[in-house]
């Protein structure tokens, strides 16, 4: 999440599983949405949210993440595998505006140039900043 340190605006996770880093941004105040297609995972996020107190801040959608928009978020995180960057790749180009940051994780986009790149190995993480 230090990546996000000094940003503000709203933050989407596509493939959101447990949830970890949407309720890790909600707790750092941002508006939080994260997408994941499996019922089971998406219903104990959403369990998790209210628990933790971030319903208002961290929502959970059952949609496909071709099909979510992404004009509305200044922070993307991706943990997505190399064939789904590929086609992603394409839906970023035309829908992350200017000043905004996407953010892979094990997986780069193919053919963007991070800004920066942390860790190696699975622990990889690449950082694209849009001019």
């Amino acid at each position: 999440m230090r990546l996000l340190q000094g940003r503000s605006g709203s933050v989407v996770d596509l493939g959101s599983g447990d949830g970890r880093l949407v309720f890790a941004a909600a707790s750092q105040g941002f508006r939080t949405d994260g997408y994941e297609l499996n019922p089971f995972l998406l219903g104990y996020s959403r369990l998790l949210a209210h628990r933790k107190g971030l319903a208002s801040l961290a929502r959970f959608h059952r949609r496909d993440l071709f099909e979510a928009n992404l004009r509305q978020y200044n922070n993307i995180v991706i943990y997505g595998e190399p064939i789904i960057l590929r086609r992603l790749e394409q839906k970023l180009a035309k829908e992350v505006t200017s000043g905004s940051r996407v953010i892979c994780c094990r997986y780069k986009l193919p053919t963007w140039a991070p800004t920066t790149t942390l860790g190696e190995g699975v622990e990889t993480i690449y950082v694209y900043d849009k001019v």
